[in-house]
């Protein structure tokens, strides 16, 4: 009878270690295509971040270009009517569609603004009484700028 106790105790140890092995690798196993699962998404999080970044850029850099157009366009004395100006930014917003206000600064202060509804407060807002890095940086090359305002997303 102790003979065959103990062969029970040993089959009954022996299904336990197969139990725990089984789900030691079953654990592991799903630990490991969890961190599969994890990298793609993390590499595809990181492609589509990419291209975000990519498109912002691209954006950016038409929005600048856009600025730069504008800028060359007006006149070297920076003499030009509100209604000249109305129409410019009228016209920039319509073929634009991300830009949604357009200024002009002399000296860093601002001197137009379209539309003006909503804007009230930018007008005669001198840049230099309010130093932002970026706003500087973008203002100090230039006496007069087209500042646009975009929805960038």
């Amino acid at each position: 009878m102790a003979a065959v106790q103990r062969f029970g105790v040993s089959v009954w140890l022996k299904v336990l270690a197969i139990v725990v092995l089984g789900w030691l690798l079953t654990a592991t196993r799903e630990h490991y295509d969890r961190r599969l699962s994890d990298q793609a998404n993390m590499s595809l999080t990181e492609v589509q971040l990419r291209a975000a970044a990519l498109r912002l850029e691209r954006n950016l850099n038409h929005i600048l270009q856009v600025n730069y157009d504008f800028a060359a366009g007006l006149p070297p004395d920076l003499v030009v009517s509100d209604e000249r100006m109305q129409q410019i930014a009228e016209n920039l917003i319509s073929r634009h569609p991300h830009i949604i206000n357009v200024t002009l600064s002399r000296n860093f202060e601002v001197v137009f603004v379209y539309p003006f509804k909503g804007n009230e407060a930018v007008l005669g807002m001198n840049y230099a009484n309010r130093p932002q890095p970026s706003i500087l940086k973008v203002f100090w090359p230039m006496l007069a700028c087209l500042g646009l305002i975009c929805r960038l997303l």
